[in-house]
């Protein structure tokens, strides 16, 4: 597992390469949470492209940083998310609490209406 970000009009972009499951769990949460609460930013992209599958454990962390940004009344977006994913998030409906965009052009552009 791979996590990257970068930071574009004051809105951290973070990206994950590999699955998000009960043995990476502990570790990308520790490095999202260090992430978004180590700067004031406007919002957060996680990009989940790379992201092949999604269990419990993943969702689990997803929720913590979602709670963590709200928080710090900082948005949370998703983008990117495949079909499996995408089930995934849809399943628990949890789509319909965390902001889920197409593309990350359309995820920053979201901060601007």
């Amino acid at each position: 597992m791979e996590l990257s970000h970068r930071i574009e009009n004051n809105i951290c972009i973070i990206s994950i390469n590999g699955q998000i499951t009960k043995d990476e769990s502990p570790n990308i949460q520790e490095k999202l949470l260090s992430i978004v609460e180590q700067e004031n930013y406007r919002g957060n992209i996680i990009n989940l492209e790379n992201v092949p599958t999604i269990d419990s454990s993943g969702i689990g962390v997803i929720v913590s940083i979602f709670r963590a940004c709200q928080t710090h009344d900082v948005k949370l977006l998703l983008c990117r998310l495949n079909q499996k994913v995408t089930s995934v998030f849809e399943l628990i409906e949890l789509d319909k609490i965390i902001p889920i965009y197409p593309t990350e052009k359309k995820a920053l552009a979201s901060f601007k209406e």
